[in-house]
Formats: C-alpha cells, sequence, structure tokens
C-alpha cells in the first residue's frame, strides 16, 4: 500500500509577513549590494591613489559611468524577474521561457552597448566633463577596461599611457 503525502500549499509571504519585517527582509539584500559596490569604489580608489592624482581623477570619473551600467543591468534583471515570474504563476511556461531567453539578448545588447561606449564614445564624455587634459588618457583607459565585462588585465593602471 503507497501512501500519498499531501502537503500543505505555503502561504505568500507578501499576503501574511508583517509589513516590517517584509520590509527587511526585501530590503537588506539591495542594501548590502550597494553596500559592497561603495567599499569596492572606495578600495578602488585607496589603490589608485597610489599612483598619483590623474588616474584617481580618473577613476573618480568614471564613476558615474560605472553606476550608470550597473543601473541599466539591475534594471533589466528585476523587470525581467517580475514578467518571467508573472507569467509562471499564471502557468504560462512557455511564455516565461520566451522572456528568459529575451531577457539573456537583452543583456547582451546592453553590454554591446556600453562597450561600445567604452571604445569609441569616453573621449567625448571626458572631454565634457575634464577640466586638465592631462587626465583624459587615464580616464579613457580606466573606463574602456571597466566597460568590456569579460576581459582579464592586468593588474596595474599606467597613466603614461
Amino acid at each position: 500500500m503507497q501512501e500519498t503525502i499531501m502537503r500543505e500549499p505555503t502561504e505568500n509571504k507578501m499576503g501574511t509577513m508583517p509589513i516590517g519585517r517584509l520590509l527587511m527582509s526585501m530590503s537588506l539584500p539591495a542594501i548590502f549590494s550597494m553596500l559592497i559596490q561603495a567599499l569596492y569604489n572606495v578600495v578602488d580608489s585607496i589603490y589608485v591613489a597610489q599612483i598619483g592624482e590623474h588616474a584617481l581623477t580618473a577613476v573618480s570619473l568614471a564613476f558615474p559611468i560605472q553606476n550608470l551600467m550597473i543601473a541599466v543591468s539591475v534594471g533589466t534583471g528585476v523587470g525581467l524577474n517580475s514578467l518571467i515570474s508573472r507569467r509562471l504563476g499564471e502557468h504560462r511556461e512557455e511564455e516565461a521561457s520566451c522572456a528568459a531567453v529575451h531577457g539573456i539578448l537583452i543583456s547582451l545588447l546592453e553590454s554591446l552597448c556600453f562597450v561600445i561606449f567604452g571604445l569609441f564614445f569616453c573621449r567625448m564624455f571626458f572631454s565634457a566633463l575634464e577640466r586638465a587634459t592631462m587626465t583624459s588618457r587615464p580616464q579613457r583607459v580606466h573606463l574602456s577596461l571597466k566597460s568590456i565585462p569579460l576581459r582579464r588585465t592586468k593588474n596595474r593602471f599606467s597613466p603614461q599611457g
């Protein structure tokens, strides 16, 4: 004789958990992620500052573009996560799978856009921001390296180009 174990359906925590606990459990991962990103930039600045003032300026001016890259990627990920979750909740698995495939293609297109910007348009960006022409080369090098996500580089930064 075979017994069938019936599991009680789990409740949706969004509808049952107290709001304070829910806010903390949902916001802590995002807070932690932003903290890690900020610490990365602080540590990056500490090491680059040892090279010189111009190198630190290059890192500082590349920071907004790096944040834009993160914002676009995270925004796309959150939107796709929401879409895929809704489709799966509606038992429309084929549409969820299609959304996932499109999400991968969108991510590749976003990466390509930032690579193109890093390789061809960062000079224009830094020309608009720079006050001293001595920093433009290190800025371009730094942003070009950060805009190519899969490229491996040496752990050296040379402001002399």
